[in-house]
C-alpha cells in the first residue's frame, strides 16, 4: 500500500506527498520542453544555411527554404495521421495535441537537417531513419518497438502521398 493510500498517514501528509508528485511532474516536462525547444531552434536555424549553400542559378534561396518549410509541413501533418494511427492501435496516447504538434516539428526538423548532412553518406537514408527512431523514443519515451511501428507507419504515408501526389498531377 502506498503511502497515498495508507490510513495512518494523515491528509496532509497525502496531500504533500502529492503535491511533490505533481511537481515532479511539472519539472520534467520543462525539461522536455526545453529540449524539444532547443532541438527544434536548432534545426531550423540549419535551413538558412542550407540554402544559402545549395542555392544556384536556377533555384534561390528563398526557393529552397520555402520548399523545406512546405516539406516539414507535410511532413508534420502525417506525423500527427501516424500518432492517431498508433494511438488507435498501439498505446493509449502520445499526449495532448499543441505537445504532440510541437515535439514533431522538432524530429522532423532535425530529421531533415540530418538527412541534408547524410545525404552523401553511403547507406545515409538508414542511419538517418534509425536516428529517426531514436528521436522519437527519446522525446515521446516510448518503447522500441512502439517508435518503429510509428516510423514505419508515417514512412508508408509520406509515400502514399508522395504517390497521390503524381497520380494527380500526372
Amino acid at each position: 500500500m502506498s503511502p497515498i493510500e495508507d490510513p495512518r498517514f494523515g491528509a496532509a501528509h497525502r496531500r504533500s506527498l502529492i503535491e511533490a508528485t505533481q511537481a515532479d511532474a511539472e519539472a520534467r516536462e520543462a525539461k522536455s520542453r526545453r529540449t524539444v525547444l532547443i532541438l527544434l531552434f536548432g534545426s531550423l536555424a540549419m535551413f538558412p544555411v542550407y540554402a544559402m549553400f545549395a542555392a544556384n542559378d536556377t533555384v534561390g534561396m528563398t526557393e529552397i527554404l520555402i520548399g523545406l518549410v512546405v516539406l516539414l509541413g507535410i511532413r508534420v501533418v502525417l506525423g500527427v495521421v501516424g500518432c492517431y494511427i498508433l494511438a488507435a492501435t498501439v498505446v493509449g496516447g502520445m499526449g495532448y495535441l499543441g505537445p504532440a504538434i510541437l515535439k514533431l516539428t522538432a524530429i522532423y526538423a532535425a530529421y531533415t537537417v540530418t538527412g541534408i548532412v547524410l545525404s552523401g553518406v553511403p547507406l545515409g537514408w538508414l542511419i538517418n531513419f534509425i536516428l529517426f527512431v531514436g528521436m522519437v523514443m527519446w522525446i515521446f519515451e516510448l518503447e522500441a518497438n512502439e517508435a518503429w511501428i510509428f516510423a514505419i507507419v508515417t514512412f508508408l504515408l509520406g509515400w502514399g502521398a508522395l504517390l497521390l501526389t503524381f497520380m494527380i498531377f500526372a
